[in-house]
C-alpha cells in the first residue's frame, strides 16, 4: 500500500518562494498544476513548497503516491543521521572538555592565590580571628 497524497502541485522549483513573487511563478500558476503533482500540494495554495516538492520527486512510478519501501528507506536514513547527531555533540563535548577543566582550574587556583595575598600569604583559621580578636569566641 502506498502513501497517498490529498492535493498535488507543479514539480517546478519555487525556491520556498510565494506565487506571487516572479513572473515565473504568474506563468505557472496560470498555468496550474499537473493532476499528480495537485496531490502533494498539501497546502493547495498552487504551488509545491520544498517539502511537497521532495515528496513528489520520490514518486517515481508517477502515481501520485510514495511506496512502503522508499517510506522505509527514508525512516531508516532518519534513524542513521540521528545516531550522527548524538555521535557528533559527544565528540564536541569531549573536544572542549580538557579546555573547560584547564579554566575551571585555573580560575580556581588563581582565586586561591588572590585569597592567600590578602590574609598575607597564609590561610587563616577560625582561631587565629579569635586570637586577633576580629570574632569573639
Amino acid at each position: 500500500m502506498a502513501v497517498k497524497f490529498s492535493e498535488e502541485t507543479s514539480s517546478g522549483s519555487s525556491n520556498g518562494k510565494k506565487s506571487g513573487d516572479s513572473a515565473f511563478n504568474t506563468k505557472r500558476r496560470n498555468r496550474g498544476l499537473s493532476v499528480i503533482s495537485k496531490k502533494f500540494d498539501i497546502d493547495g495554495d498552487g504551488n509545491l513548497d520544498k517539502y511537497e516538492m521532495l515528496a513528489r520527486s520520490l514518486d517515481h512510478q508517477n502515481s501520485g503516491s510514495i511506496t512502503p519501501e522508499i517510506v522505509v528507506a527514508l525512516l531508516k536514513e532518519q534513524d542513521a543521521l540521528r545516531k550522527r547527531q548524538w555521535l557528533l555533540l559527544f565528540g564536541n563535548i569531549v573536544q572542549w572538555l580538557p579546555i573547560i577543566v584547564g579554566a575551571a582550574y585555573t580560575l580556581y587556583k588563581f582565586s586561591e592565590r588572590q585569597y592567600q595575598q590578602n590574609v598575607g600569604g597564609k590561610i587563616l583559621t577560625s582561631m587565629d580571628y579569635i586570637r586577633e580578636g576580629v570574632v569573639s569566641s
